[in-house]
């Protein structure tokens, strides 16, 4: 049976059986193909005719194969379909069966066509299933035909199949001359405007680009500099024949112009001209390198197996540009999985060290050492361990955590005995190990500089292997140690004056001139370091610390020759490196500390005020854990020149960022409405009374008091109160103590609060007070004359921890619920026996709810604080001076902490601790406000009622009766009369004994 009659069995057993099984076999695209081959004819007038309803029956074959084959198999099928259908004159596949009854041969129809598309089944059949036999007949078939009619379809076609000839049998280059010869025939056959050139001229530089490969390189090159120099700037073919020509070039410097050219003329570069173009951009061009690295990873789409290599590759290039930030969010939104996943969470961990140096945000640290965790742990990389290992180091050199070091330490001893002498990034480890070792201490440093030797003799970058090595000389100080720096340092300068190293050059002849005495080489550093400024770019990084080694030496030689110039630049180097926010915060950090220093030492306001105000702008950047002790003063310290410099704004502002950030953080508010603030600013400078009201913030000098004596007077006072709360004290020894608090009234009186009432003029009729410093552990409410004339007789005193108290301003209503938590014994402290009168007390003027004793547990307290508007607490208490977060109030299975104050839901009124030392801070950090009245408030409560030192059983129950029968009112307790019914009551309580302020000083209220 002829293939014609086989494929028309076939199109009857499924369009009457419905059974696609025969339509399906290999054997029937085999004879579509047989069928196709012989259905072409030459006519009596040498015209090509085709036999139309062979076609046609071919056609409706492969239209039947697609409509029954899966979606992603079937795609072939009906473009062929179609294009066959349309060559035998039919518009569509599903008209075939009504136009055969035409039947017949139908001149002058599109044969080429038919044979274009019978072709490329070929070359389809061929990939597949790789038949030879069927390839050759078909390329034989196609030559002959060309030679007739070079039709550019066909010329197509011929290239596709003998390129696959070529493939199958390399050894016949022959073959891939004729393709080279076809494809460049039709490429000069397409018009410039013919949708089709873009594609011809990509067959032709692929089929270029084999023969580049396997000729020899001479004759390629010299063929494709030909091809090159005869085409115009503006032939679409440029780009390929240059991509090619880049190819073959082995000269470096010629590549790179080779295919910097193909890029220029490029309206849209491929995928590989970016990509080797890339490769061969110099090392000194990193925009222009990141320029095309963003273009690749653009034009490779999501999904695509190359895409995480180029997105790694483009994060390092975007790192080392200075684009941490934009790193990290291109890192974390690509979230790369498989092989790629380490080098991807490596170089996150890189980049998030790099955006903490730019931001100073802790957490930075700690996600980098977790990215670079995850990344060792997926494999065994050197690469890997070796980025833990540093982001440990750069964590410790922060936050000083002494593990982290040695954690680090112990990574990187790992990747250099590991690493193969000759691996590209052994010199670098050595040298990063040499500075973990210098971090753990100054017995390493002559290890330190021996690995920096090692770094030295198989470095790549010479001249930063120098630096390296100088530096640890400098570390280790010894004698000749300073001299060999100096040389070496000079060489790495030699093999490129960048900024970094001409700043440790300079260091180094700055610590070399104080070491031997020598102006000149005084001078030289200054003169070194003024050159590294110059060659430091505006927005670089490192600019802030070339600017503190160059006010260094210049202050060195300021301190030599007391030229008044050296200083003034000094001043104005500081200044620009506090300003300069591409630099690590903690570079800037610690520039600022030195121009307040220098500031207050040359008695300049203006560069005392910057510096020590730009820490503080800072510290939320930085202040974490230990950090804290050593910033605690700076807030008061900048206060007190801001002063000097007549900004009292500015210094109630950092009084408050300063409290803030030492209490949590939160927004700065300053404005307190209609009410009168006094913050008392303690620093060693200066003191002043901040005077914060409707009609904004003026400054009071307070020139008898001195941080010195604040702090002694606060110690006595502490002391004596400590002796005083002592039962079996003899008269003798309490009157003497009772004297010394009564001396401390009076020092409060004649220092702080006269000079504050006088400042005022007309007084208002409540002011809050707001002390810094060890002056907080004071009675500024209860300040007394010798004399007899008291705060207490002039104004209504309340305390603000901080004015963003007033930033929460609320309705106050008359209240109801009221919560008693009454605990009269507890373990291991004395019973209290007046806790029962103070329940009575409440009981007269409310219906509280009472938890005592056993009931007083810190699960039910807890709760119950959510639901009531008032408590009460009659209980002991825990406060300590030197650790606040210590401090609490005793229940009967515990200590209500002040972590678990605060976090207690907000909303309620007032909170009235009866127990004992319920506002006193810390000795270290008294204006932290971190105290159990303080815990209350930020729980939410507006008003808390404590006390300062221990109350006698008998004075709190008398106390508590005394202020809750003035906020007693008809509809409730009326917690807006708080302030005024302490103050009453404190009065009433001085009337009974006026000599002993210790019955009537040590209650106070805080709150708006």
């Amino acid at each position: 049976m002829e293939p014609l009659a086989r494929l028309a069995e076939r199109l009857w057993q499924f369009t009457t059986g419905g059974d696609p099984g025969p339509l399906l076999e290999d054997a029937a695209v085999d004879e579509a193909q047989a069928v196709v081959q012989v259905a072409l004819r030459t006519g009596p007038g040498g015209d090509e005719v085709l036999d139309r309803e062979a076609v046609a029956v071919v056609a409706l074959v492969h239209w039947c194969r697609y409509t029954v084959l899966p979606k992603g198999k079937c795609e072939g099928d009906y473009l062929y379909s179609r294009s066959l259908a349309q060559a035998a004159g039919f518009d569509h596949p599903d008209q075939i069966t009504v136009g055969l009854r035409s039947g017949g041969e139908v001149a002058g129809l599109d044969t080429v066509q038919v044979v274009a598309e019978w072709a490329r089944q070929v070359a389809a059949r061929f990939d597949a299933s790789g038949d030879q036999e069927v390839l050759d007949s078909t390329v034989d078939h196609l030559r002959a035909r060309i030679a007739v009619r070079p039709d550019p379809r066909l010329l197509d076609a011929f290239v596709a199949l003998v390129y696959r000839q070529f493939l199958a049998r390399p050894d016949q280059l022959w073959l891939l001359e004729e393709a080279v010869a076809a494809a460049r025939r039709v490429l000069a056959l397409t018009p410039e405007d013919d949708p089709l050139r873009d594609a011809r001229t990509y067959a032709f530089g692929a089929v270029l680009d084999a023969r580049t490969r396997i000729s020899p390189p001479d004759e390629a090159v010299e063929s494709l500099r030909a091809l090159v120099s005869r085409t115009a700037d503006d032939d679409p073919a440029l780009p390929g024949y240059l991509l090619a020509l880049g190819r073959a070039l082995t000269d470096a410097g010629e590549t790179y112009a080779v295919l910097s050219r193909a890029m220029e003329v490029s309206p849209d570069p491929s995928l590989e001209l970016l990509t080797r173009y890339v490769g061969v951009l110099p090392s000194r061009a990193p925009e222009k390198v990141l320029g095309v690295r963003r273009a690749i990873v653009a034009k490779i789409t999501a999904g695509h197996p190359d895409r995480p290599m180029h997105v790694v590759a483009l994060a390092d290039v975007l790192r080392l540009t200075g684009h941490a930030d934009e790193t990290v969010e291109m890192l974390r939104s690509e979230n790369v999985e498989g092989p790629w996943r380490a080098r991807a969470l490596s170089a996150l961990s890189s980049a998030l060290g790099a955006r903490f140096e730019e931001r100073g945000d802790v957490a930075d640290l700690d996600d980098a050492v977790a990215c670079a965790r995850e990344a060792e742990g997926l494999g065994d990389d050197l690469t890997d361990r070796a980025t833990l290992g540093l982001a440990l180091l750069r964590r410790f050199e922060h936050l000083r955590v002494r593990a982290d070091v040695e954690e680090a330490v112990r990574h990187l001893r790992e990747v250099v005995a590991r690493a193969p002498e000759d691996h590209p990034d052994r010199s670098s480890w050595l040298s990063n190990l040499a500075a973990a070792l210098a971090f753990q201490g100054p017995e390493n440093a002559d290890e330190a500089v021996a690995l920096q030797r090692a770094a030295l003799t198989g470095a790549v970058n010479r001249g930063e292997a120098l630096s390296g090595l100088a530096v640890a000389l400098v570390r280790r100080g010894r004698l000749g140690d300073l001299d060999e720096a100096v040389t070496l340092l000079r060489e790495a300068v030699e093999t490129g004056p960048t900024p970094v190293r001409l700043c440790n050059l300079g260091e180094a002849l700055r610590v070399n001139a104080e070491r031997r005495n020598d102006p000149a080489l005084l001078n030289e550093a200054v003169r070194v370091q003024r050159e590294a400024l110059e060659r430091c770019a505006e927005g670089a990084p490192e600019r802030a610390w070339v600017l503190g080694s160059l006010a260094s030496a210049l202050l060195d030689r300021f301190a030599r020759t007391h030229h008044p110039r050296d200083r003034g630049d000094a001043v104005t180097a500081l200044r620009a490196a506090v300003d300069h926010t591409p630099a690590p915060v903690t570079e800037r950090s610690g520039s600022a500390m030195r121009l307040g220093r220098l500031g207050a030492e040359i008695g300049d306001a203006e560069a005392a005020l910057a510096g020590f105000g730009g820490v503080v702008d800072l510290l939320p950047q930085l202040a974490e854990g230990e950090l804290l002790g050593s910033w605690q003063s700076l807030g008061n310290d900048a206060a007190a020149w801001a002063v000097s410099a007549g900004r009292p704004d500015r210094a109630l502002d950092l009084v408050e960022r300063s409290r803030l950030l030492l209490s949590g953080g939160g927004e700065v508010s300053l404005d307190v409405g209609e009410r009168t603030v006094v913050v008392i600013n303690v620093s060693r400078y200066r003191c002043d009374a901040l005077l914060a009201g409707p009609g904004g913030v003026r400054a009071v000098p307070l020139p008898e008091l001195a941080s010195a004596e604040v702090a002694a007077r606060a110690h006595v006072f502490l002391g004596a109160q400590a002796r005083l709360e002592s039962r079996s004290l003899p008269l003798p020894e309490k009157a003497t103590l009772v004297g010394q608090v009564r001396e401390t009234l009076d020092w409060l009186w004649r220092t702080v609060v006269s000079p504050v009432l006088d400042a005022l003029g007309p007084l208002p009729s409540r002011i809050w007070w707001s002390p810094t410093r060890l002056l907080s552990v004071l009675p500024l409410h209860a300040a007394t004359a010798r004399g007899g004339e008291s705060v207490l007789d002039r104004v209504v005193s309340s305390y603000a921890g901080s004015l963003r108290m007033f930033a929460r301003e609320g309705l106050e209503r008359p209240c109801r619920r009221v919560l008693v938590v009454a605990v009269p014994e507890a373990h291991g402290l004395p019973a209290l026996l007046g806790v029962d009168d103070e329940v009575r007390a409440v009981r007269q003027v409310a219906a509280p709810t009472v938890l005592r004793g056993s009931e007083a547990r810190l699960a039910a307290v807890t709760t119950a604080l959510a639901e009531h508007d008032i408590a009460h607490f009659a209980c002991h208490a825990t406060q300590s001076l030197v650790d606040p977060a210590e401090s609490g109030i005793v229940l009967h299975d515990g200590k209500l902490g002040l972590a678990a104050i605060a976090a207690v839901p907000g909303g309620a009124h007032l909170a009235f601790l009866s127990a004992c030392r319920t506002g006193v801070g810390a000795v270290d950090l008294p204006d932290e406000a971190l105290h159990v009245a303080a815990g209350f408030q930020a729980a939410g409560f507006r008003h808390v009622v404590g006390t300062l030192w221990s109350v006698e059983d008998q004075s709190a129950a008398e106390f508590t009766a005394a202020v809750y029968a003035r906020l007693a009112g008809g509809a409730g307790l009326d917690p807006a009369r708080t302030a005024v019914a302490v103050h009453e009551a404190t009065l009433s309580a001085r009337e009974e004994d006026p000599y002993d302020p210790m019955r009537w000083a040590q209650w106070f209220h805080s709150g708006p």
